[in-house]
């Protein structure tokens, strides 16, 4: 595709993993060697308002732009991801369960015995702060697939409405 920005989506940038959940891990100096590789390549991360204001002709891109985003908002991330985006002048987005900051991975209990930290609303309120971006992932993190109609509408309501009031937008 000729216009094609490419999205790279992470889950666990962490220093070790749980077996059931190695394949969703990246460690911490592979991501740094990943952003390093990104930048000598002359790629560009933009954040979603950026490619939106593009398709809309309010805006250009840089050359090579590429989009990086978090899913689930894991405390690791924060800590271990956020180091090598900031030496880089990266940004990313950070998609958030917003029934879930500052408690845990709940949903990886049931699914392969396992739970992570997620990020209070401190840390998104400094991701932020200092450009990064936090969308919705939903309430609770359920298979939207399985839900009806109804009910998986009022999981996506309630999550942007939970970040809109703690995150100012």
């Amino acid at each position: 595709m000729k216009n094609a920005i490419p999205i790279l989506m992470y889950h666990l940038v962490a220093p070790q993993s749980a077996p059931a959940f190695r394949k969703y891990t990246v460690a911490p100096r592979a991501f740094a060697a990943q952003m390093a590789w990104l930048a000598a390549a002359g790629y560009t991360p933009i954040d979603l308002d950026a490619w939106l204001d593009q398709r809309w002709g309010e805006r250009s891109l840089p050359n090579k732009p590429i989009v990086i985003t978090f899913d689930d908002g894991f405390q690791d991330c924060v800590k271990y991801a956020v180091p090598s985006l900031e030496r880089r002048g990266f940004t990313a987005v950070f998609y958030l369960i917003a029934g879930l900051m500052g408690k845990t991975s709940q949903w990886l209990l049931s699914d392969r015995g396992i739970e992570f930290p997620i990020m209070d609303w401190v840390n998104a309120q400094h991701l932020l702060a200092t450009g990064f971006q936090c969308g919705s992932h939903s309430m609770s993190h359920p298979h939207l697939a399985e839900l009806s109609v109804i009910d998986c509408r009022n999981e996506l309501q309630q999550s942007r409405r939970l970040l809109e009031d703690k995150l100012g937008h």
